[in-house]
């Protein structure tokens, strides 16, 4: 799994969820469940997340258009 050091609860799952999405859509490397199966071991952490409005609507000041920042560390060994 990623580890998340934010205080977003499941962004560390969601993160791992979209990785391993990812790497099997473009079917270059295969995802295995077990380390010792492994080629090798990608170790990722979010380490930031931050949520910002940047319009809103005149009347009703609902968000309009978001943006995320969030920053990550990975490594593969």
């Amino acid at each position: 799994p990623v580890e998340n050091l934010t205080n977003e609860g499941s962004l560390g799952l969601r993160m791992f969820e979209a990785l391993q999405e990812r790497f099997d859509r473009f079917g270059v490397v295969t995802v295995v469940d077990k380390p010792a199966g492994a080629d090798a071991i990608l170790t990722a952490k979010v380490k930031s997340y931050e949520a910002r409005v940047r319009n809103v609507t005149g009347g009703s000041d609902i968000a309009v258009d978001n943006s995320i920042v969030l920053q990550m560390s990975a490594e593969l060994k």
